[in-house]
């Protein structure tokens, strides 16, 4: 099976931990519509399960929060946007 349905919280320290025994290589970011929520979880994917994702999908990625936390991590050279 390629799709597993998971219920945890992110916010919690050490919450996607659990994911790198599973062979994880893409996360998706649905956070609520902020700065902080969005740099929030993905600090969360590049803590605990950096070792196996290789691409990180963001919903709503035209939302001016959302790009800007994007801009964030690509400006400090932790994310590299891919083009197609």
């Amino acid at each position: 099976y390629n799709i597993v349905k998971l219920h945890m919280d992110a916010k919690l320290p050490f919450g996607l931990s659990v994911l790198v025994e599973q062979n994880i290589s893409a996360a998706v970011i649905d956070a609520q519509h902020d700065f902080f929520s969005v740099v929030g979880e993905t600090m969360s994917v590049l803590r605990h399960i950096a070792c196996c994702v290789e691409t990180i999908v963001y919903h709503d990625y035209c939302n001016y929060n959302v790009y800007g936390a994007i801009q964030f991590f690509v400006d400090a050279g932790l994310l590299a946007i891919r083009k197609h």
